[in-house]
């Protein structure tokens, strides 16, 4: 068992306002980025000044040392420049690190609950792929460039007191070189939805291939997955000859304005209204003023593609209103476990279901008991065990376990006091000792053992040549299904769990996995713990005390095994 395992922090946002704080920077981080770019931009007005004052003070009617002293001067304040514009870059790539890490585990926890209530749920695949998409603009020139683009009014009026024609002629530019960059770009953000809408289209055409290849079919499959590939590298072209045309003509119009620029203050100096250092400084600030608006064009892409990531991520770290319910008003309390568990009218609503799966369900199991859920299929078997494990809330009435609400339970103690095994149990790529310990990465060899012979995997497991260590894939090869479910089962059983909640356990088990799952539903009885079992397999049921039977989420019998048994109709005998 030399798997490594790591439990990672949840830091889940319980508010609108907790959700916005973590997808934003704080006000002092804009401030601290305001400021250096202020900085920034009042030492780049020393290159036009040093131009100004050589040709109009120093040629005119200055000395060597003049020149000297200016020279000095200019040095220094660009070198200062220099010194800030890094440090602002540093610390924008630092404050994106910085939102990325404290941002990744929230995201994580918010993905994983709606993966697991939804495994095809879109917005939690790509939430990875979002955070870092919003924060990428911080590691990249578009936020100097934000902050830059603030100083172009100074410098515009700065232009308009060295002459009005230049201020003007500077702002025309300032809009042509911003149309020119924001021109060929706007259709792209409909090419991108259509690249990645015939990824996935190529996606899925690649599944149906290998299916199709399986059972030895040819043709369609393919054909779709050429006609996705060539949507997507149609798009593809059509973005990179968009933005390619954008950034010629944005760059050539701007160095063009500054030789048009050039030629006016010239034409100014001829007519006497301005001088020579005049024209040059002039020159230098609309050079400055257009900076920014080449690039900003240019980091369109990729801060509307930030946009979209922070609506997606603030809609995907809302708490679920299934799950509010949850929140502890109240500091967390020990559950008792010789209260057993209590269900008073418990009301369930699945996500994204309008009507309750769910209805006024009342019951009592006490320690050492076990309780089967039986009832045809979308009965609402599965919604009640999600519902007694926590990783659903009801709507109305409450849950005890050990005489206090579940909701007051921490997610920790939760984990601890409840086993659970999924209908649908998915394997964790690595080692068998991993997928085991999915929910208690501190667990011992000598628990892992335990929990693998009461769900009967430990002969299976010496037979490996690798034994615990034997890698899984996704699917759990090399194991069998029914091997598979035997370790998701001593996944549940794993810490001596007070209540086991075991949905369709006798799935994929053969007679011999039947018969270690009633082997252990015994043993867990023993021990004093209490068990639900919900199926449709009367033998996965056979070692319960109690039955439960539902009919569209509305229980209709109830009680001791034996009398509800003799009272079902014909075709449900348990």
């Amino acid at each position: 068992m030399n798997g490594t395992r790591g439990k990672p922090q949840e830091a889940t946002p319980q508010s609108a306002d907790a959700a916005r704080a973590l997808l934003r920077l704080p006000a002092w981080a804009w401030g601290a980025l305001a400021g250096f770019g202020a900085a920034v931009n009042l030492t780049m007005l020393a290159g036009p000044a040093f131009m100004l004052l050589v040709y109009d003070r120093v040629l005119g009617a200055g000395t060597a040392a003049d020149l000297a002293g200016l020279f000095l001067l200019v040095c220094l304040a660009h070198a200062g420049m220099t010194v800030l514009d890094a440090a602002r870059l540093r610390l924008s790539a630092r404050l994106g690190a910085r939102m990325l890490f404290r941002l990744e585990p929230a995201v994580l926890a918010a993905a994983a609950r709606r993966r697991a209530q939804s495994p095809s749920c879109p917005a939690a695949r790509r939430a990875p792929a979002d955070a870092e998409a919003l924060c990428r603009p911080l590691f990249g020139p578009g936020v100097a460039a934000l902050t830059d683009a603030p100083w172009l009014p100074l410098l515009l009026a700065v232009l308009f007191v060295v002459h009005p024609w230049l201020g003007w002629a500077t702002l025309a530019g300032a809009l042509a070189v911003l149309a020119a960059g924001m021109g060929p770009r706007i259709g792209q953000p409909g090419l991108r939805a259509r690249q990645a809408l015939a990824s996935q289209a190529a996606g899925a055409a690649l599944d149906r291939a290998a299916v199709a290849c399986a059972g030895g079919l040819r043709g369609r499959p393919a054909a779709d997955w050429s006609k996705a590939r060539s949507d997507g590298a149609l798009a593809a072209l059509q973005l990179a000859e968009g933005e390619a045309m954008a950034n010629a003509l944005s760059r050539g119009l701007r160095l063009w304005l500054q030789s048009a620029i050039l030629a006016l203050g010239a034409l100014l100096v001829l007519n006497g209204q301005i001088g020579a250092g005049a024209m040059i400084a002039a020159t230098l600030l609309a050079g400055r003023a257009l900076a920014p608006l080449d690039v900003l064009p240019s980091q369109w892409p990729v801060l509307c593609e930030a946009r979209q990531a922070r609506r997606r991520l603030h809609d995907l770290l809302l708490p679920d209103p299934a799950m509010a319910m949850q929140l502890p008003a109240f500091p967390a309390v020990a559950p008792d476990p010789s209260d057993g568990l209590e269900l008073a009218d418990v009301v369930a609503v699945p996500p994204g279901a309008a009507l309750p799966a769910v209805q006024r369900v009342s019951l009592r199991l006490l320690p050492g008991q076990a309780l089967g859920l039986i009832g045809p299929a979308g009965a609402g078997k599965s919604v009640l065990a999600a519902v007694l494990t926590g990783r659903m809330a009801p709507v109305a009435g409450c849950v005890l376990l050990g005489g206090v609400p579940l909701a007051r339970i921490d997610a920790d103690t939760r984990a601890a006091l409840i086993g659970h095994l999924p209908q649908a149990p998915r394997a964790l790529p690595g080692s068998i000792a991993d997928n085991i310990a999915l929910a208690h990465p501190a667990a011992t060899p000598a628990a892992l053992m335990a929990a693998a012979r009461l769900a009967g995997l430990d002969a299976t497991i010496a037979r490996l040549p690798a034994g615990w260590d034997t890698r899984l894939d996704h699917d759990g090869a090399p194991l069998s299904g029914g091997a598979f479910q035997r370790l998701a089962l001593a996944r549940a059983l794993l810490g001596a769990p007070l209540l086991v909640v075991l949905d369709e356990p006798a799935a994929h088990l053969d007679d011999t996995g039947c018969a270690a799952l009633t082997a252990a539903v015994h043993a867990l009885k023993a021990r004093g713990a209490m068990v639900v079992i919900a199926s449709q397999r009367p033998a996965a049921v056979a070692g319960c005390d109690r039955l439960l039977r539902l009919e569209a989420g509305i229980p209709l019998q109830a009680g001791p095994a034996g009398p509800v048994s003799a009272r079902l109709p014909a075709g449900h005998a348990a």
